[in-house]
């Protein structure tokens, strides 16, 4: 199966090898057999005049321990399954939207001009309502110095706070966006008006 060439599209392959490691999640075993093999294409952050895609080889896997028999499919990090774009692309929105105050609209904008990548508002908004949480996790074990001051936000101390659209502190209506509970035990609530 070949693909037409096209210049102005980089197809980056990413093999299943380069992902698992042959060992069983479900019991660590190292004999297994293939069942199914696909390629999953994901869109990619690009440049303004280049697409990018990723071609991630995916299989299906039978553990053939006798004791286990679990079929699975490994999943890269960077390449979630059942997504049509990288989490480099998820990643640019979340932060688009949590550090810069940016709508999903002008983040689809953003995308497109900068980046040749084509997605709709409303599934950049589902990420940030799904993705908030494990975007923040991340961002506060690899920023912590600096992540509370990155993000319009107000922390609270746990004891008590408004998970409604009215945040504590604020008089005006606000478009809530996430609570995250801080491995301090604060809670950081991100909103943007």
């Amino acid at each position: 199966m070949g693909f037409f060439y096209d210049p102005l599209l980089e197809r980056i392959p990413v093999p299943f090898s380069s992902y698992f490691g042959g060992v069983c999640p479900f019991c660590a075993s190292r004999i297994w057999k293939v069942l199914e093999t696909w390629m999953h294409s994901q869109q990619d952050l690009g440049g303004p005049m280049r697409k990018r895609m990723v071609e991630v080889e995916m299989k299906r896997i039978q553990c053939e321990n006798p004791a286990c028999l679990v079929a699975f499919t490994p999943e890269h990090p960077l390449y979630p399954k059942g997504y049509h774009y990288t989490w480099d692309v998820i990643q640019f929105s979340l932060t688009q939207a949590h550090r810069f105050s940016q709508s999903a609209e002008r983040i689809a904008t953003q995308l497109a001009e900068q980046h040749q990548v084509s997605v709709d508002p409303k599934t950049i908004q589902s990420w940030v309502n799904d993705k908030s949480e494990e975007y923040f996790s991340g961002y506060f074990q690899k920023h912590s110095e600096t992540a509370k001051q990155d993000f319009k936000a107000i922390t609270i101390d746990g004891t008590w706070f408004n998970k409604g659209k009215a945040l504590v502190g604020k008089k005006n209506i606000a478009q809530f966006s996430s609570v995250t509970k801080l491995a301090d035990g604060t809670y950081l609530l991100t909103w943007w008006e």
